[in-house]
């Protein structure tokens, strides 16, 4: 088995996105800190408008909506 993905280190590379404890972070339009890179799902580290801070949601409906958001932005509409 491999190591666990917290041992990992990243790549040596200036597009490499922002990544924390807790997910890779991304804006409200899933777009990490390189514009055009994009993260959803289990892994992004996201705001939360209910808890009122950043948080990592491993839920399906979830990564669906991410997955929504992020295609149209990358199609160029804002969502």
């Amino acid at each position: 088995m491999g190591a666990p993905f917290s041992n990992v280190p990243p790549p040596r590379t200036s597009r490499w996105p922002s990544v924390s404890a807790y997910g890779i972070d991304v804006d409200q339009y899933c777009v990490t800190s390189d514009p055009d890179i994009y993260a959803i799902g289990d892994c992004s580290h996201h705001d939360n408008g209910f808890l009122g801070r950043k948080t990592r949601l491993e839920s399906v409906p979830n990564a669906i909506e991410q997955a929504r958001v992020a295609a149209l932005n990358m199609a160029g509409q804002r969502a």
